[in-house]
């Protein structure tokens, strides 16, 4: 959930900093917080930073069309929970 928070933190707050919000600035914010996001996980290595930001970057579009925090947390615990 702490790392839903932060990604969620840094797409609101870019979102909230954009003056006239578009779809495009929506999409801006959320590719600007997801390689914020895949760079704090490069120390476990390129491969899993990829993979992350391309994660983050379907929970960001999650969080702007849903606008909910416990939604995005909710369907990565559940992700994370996925038998394999």
């Amino acid at each position: 959930f702490a790392q839903e928070f932060i990604r969620c933190a840094v797409q609101g707050t870019l979102d909230m900093i954009e003056v006239k919000p578009t779809t495009a600035s929506a999409w801006k914010s959320i590719l600007v917080s997801d390689v914020v996001f895949a760079s704090i996980h490069m120390h476990l290595g390129s491969m899993f930073a990829f993979l992350a930001f391309i994660a983050g970057v379907v929970f960001g579009f999650m969080f702007w069309r849903a606008k909910s925090y416990l939604a995005v947390a909710t369907a990565h615990a559940a992700l994370k929970a996925a038998p394999k």
